[in-house]
């Protein structure tokens, strides 16, 4: 059988002292502070018993012991000044220059159809050219997303530019390699097609020995845009494409610039195409001009 528990007795409160010595003060009137997160009563001030603050808040954004909740430290710093980490921005991708590099692409298509030889020439220096501004370029944008933007980047740059250069050449070959597997693939089932007269349309027509002379510019013009395409998204491609995005934003900045680009470029390609239409026949140099086989020989 359990024990009866007696029930507690509480003390009467002690009658005031009234000896004329000791004076009795009213507690002085506090607004309650506002409810915390959770209906929690919040501290004056935001402190609480300790220096602590409901929910995990600190006065002025402090933790106890002088921590950040968080890993959020006042004005960005962290402790004994260092930053927290913060992933570095993208580097900005180039201008994309669509119009411009339609129009200079349509230019070595058209030079390509009368002189291929000279077209070549040109455009060779400047597919390394590109491909070297692409590169430097990557670096210097890997190394800002590392350390930031320094004065010493152009610097760098052009300092490392021989090895960016010799990268550019060697990483340039399979691409290469690559457009000039489809041009002898493109232009040897082009001119069988035509020079047998399976395919005739337009110039498109066989002559005595082969394609007639008015088909051999369009055939080589056909070879120079599979050739285009294979440089600009072949393998390693993407320094071509960065560089020469970024050589026409500095040699024709802006919108302006970039409309004189492409009206140069349309008058010069449509007098190469006034050329061909006319009969001009195709110059080969500075290359030894081919022996293309004869069809059925």
């Amino acid at each position: 059988m359990a024990a009866l528990r007696r029930p507690a007795v509480v003390a009467p409160a002690e009658a005031p002292v009234r000896d004329g010595a000791t004076r009795a003060f009213a507690p002085p009137s506090v607004a309650p502070a506002a409810a915390g997160p959770s209906g929690e009563q919040a501290w004056p001030g935001a402190a609480g018993h300790d220096g602590a603050a409901p929910g995990g808040a600190w006065p002025g954004g402090a933790g106890p012991d002088g921590a950040w909740p968080d890993g959020a430290w006042p004005d960005g710093a962290g402790p004994a000044g260092a930053w927290p980490d913060v992933d570095p921005q993208p580097a900005p991708a180039p201008p994309r220059r669509a119009g411009t590099l339609l129009a200079l692409g349509l230019l070595a298509v058209a030079g390509a159809a009368l002189a291929p030889g000279w077209t070549l020439v040109a455009l060779l220096p400047l597919l390394l050219l590109a491909r070297t501004v692409g590169s430097a370029a990557r670096a210097v944008a890997r190394r800002r997303e590392r350390a930031g933007a320094r004065r010493s980047d152009t610097l760098v740059a052009v300092a490392s530019s021989p090895w960016h250069l010799l990268r550019a050449l060697v990483t340039g070959l399979p691409s290469l390699l690559v457009a000039a597997s489809v041009v002898v693939i493109v232009l040897g089932v082009g001119w069988w097609l035509v020079g047998t007269g399976t395919l005739e349309a337009g110039p498109l027509r066989a002559g005595d020995d082969g394609p007639a002379p008015d088909a051999v510019p369009v055939l080589l013009a056909v070879a120079a845009v599979a050739a285009l395409v294979a440089l600009w998204a072949g393998p390693y491609a993407r320094d071509t494409r960065d560089g020469a995005r970024r050589l026409l934003a500095g040699v024709a900045p802006g919108r302006g610039g970039a409309a004189a680009v492409v009206v140069v470029a349309l008058l010069a390609a449509g007098v190469l195409v006034a050329l061909a239409a006319g009969g001009t026949a195709v110059d080969w140099t500075p290359l030894p001009e081919p022996s293309l086989p004869t069809v059925g020989g």
